[in-house]
């Protein structure tokens, strides 16, 4: 399991086609991260089973829909605390939940989250 803990300071790992890719399994990150970060975290961890983000945020870079996550065996996911808009997030979902199994949220002040239609 990798744990990534440095308080507030932002981090930032770009998108890029010729990377190598890491054997972690178990992902805790316990800083602000955001969805566009996430993703370049997942494109490069094709073995991970679990995810936890302490504080997922709103990002300001476009994620293009061309980026394609292959996470065959990631099955567990927490947002511990979610402060992005719910498009973002369906989107998000959407490229990692063929498998998915557990997803834990908890979200701020965004009543979309409780229109049970956008869920189905």
């Amino acid at each position: 399991m990798l744990l990534y803990h440095p308080g507030e300071v932002p981090i930032f790992i770009p998108i890029s086609i010729n990377e190598k890719f890491s054997t972690i399994e178990h992902l805790v990150l316990c800083h602000y991260c955001d969805i566009y970060e996430l993703i370049s975290i997942l494109s490069r961890t094709p073995h991970l089973r679990h995810l936890t983000c302490q504080y997922t945020i709103e990002t300001n870079e476009i994620v293009s829909n061309e980026i394609v996550l292959t996470l065959p065996n990631l099955t567990h996911v927490s947002f511990l605390e979610c402060r992005v808009e719910f498009d973002a997030l369906e989107h998000f979902i959407k490229k990692i939940s063929s498998q998915l199994q557990v997803w834990h949220l908890n979200t701020f002040e965004e009543m979309a989250y409780l229109d049970a239609d956008r869920w189905e």
